[in-house]
């Protein structure tokens, strides 16, 4: 059920009425900026394109980032004819406001097909995305390939189309950083605390310890001459922890508003439902 808020608009909609209330303009000109606000939001869908190997998570940080989750009515199709591995998801969230979100598939796999179809397709669907996550296990012991294609791929591409901005390389998996060491079988300070959902002080050493390597090779790479630290939010999708950096980055992103002044309240909701659990 809706609650009062929720069936006046969006929080972007209510910001603006309250602003424009106030201001000395004609009432037509405050009909004409709703209708431009309504027409940014709602025209289109607010598109994301998700971007990692296998296993590091991009379904559940789907869920969690924007609280969808699949259902036989969700508007699916095929992003290129040839390529079914690679599909956009349409969601109705609410009031009007929809995500499309691409998965795309990790790089490198295999080389003859990568080139002639995949970068192709990167270089097609992320210039048109307001939004870029490339999702990296922390726990994964090597980051080579996922160094090389955001380095080779995903960067060059985005600054062709000057939305560096809107990339995220998000940090999955933070909570598995103990499984890592042979101390997890026996000693319980090497695994997440489910109870309190948060990391034990033992295991919180070894995620920053683990953090700053993975920044580290971002810095070696060059990564951070293009993107802000901001845009490199270390979290566990699983477990809702840390989403909150998560938000910061995508307030970060050119058209971060839209994502906070429309569906982001409904999200930090679940984030806070989830914790509570």
């Amino acid at each position: 059920m809706k609650n009062e808020e929720q069936s006046n608009g969006f929080l972007v909609e209510r910001w603006v009425k309250k602003i424009i209330d106030r201001a000395k303009i004609t009432d037509e000109e405050k009909i004409e900026i709703g209708e431009v606000i309504d027409k940014r939001i709602r025209e289109k869908p607010y598109k994301v394109a998700i971007i990692g190997q296998g296993g590091v998570g991009k379904t559940s940080t789907i869920q969690s980032v924007f609280g969808v989750k699949p259902s036989n009515n969700n508007k699916i199709k095929s992003v290129e004819e040839g390529t079914p591995d690679v599909e956009e998801k349409i969601y109705d969230i609410r009031d009007g406001f929809r995500i499309s979100i691409s998965d795309m598939p990790g790089l490198k796999n295999d080389i003859t097909k990568d080139e002639k179809i995949y970068i192709p397709l990167y270089k097609k669907i992320l210039p048109e995305c307001n939004l870029i996550i490339y999702v990296i296990d922390a726990h994964a012991k090597e980051l080579g390939i996922d160094i090389k294609i955001l380095r080779d791929t995903v960067i060059p591409i985005c600054r062709e189309a000057e939305i560096t901005k809107n990339i995220i390389i998000a940090i999955n998996k933070i909570d598995t950083i103990g499984q890592s060491f042979p101390e997890y079988k026996t000693n319980k300070e090497y695994h997440w605390d489910r109870i309190e959902n948060k990391p034990t002080p033992t295991l919180a050493i070894l995620i920053k310890e683990r953090i700053n390597q993975i920044y580290d090779k971002l810095i070696d790479s060059g990564i951070y001459n293009y993107i802000d630290a901001r845009q490199t939010p270390a979290y566990s999708a699983v477990w809702a922890f840390n989403m909150q950096g998560i938000l910061d980055a995508i307030l970060q992103s050119v058209d971060g508003w839209v994502f906070a002044g429309t569906v982001a309240e409904d999200v930090i909701a679940k984030w806070s439902e989830k914790k509570e659990n």
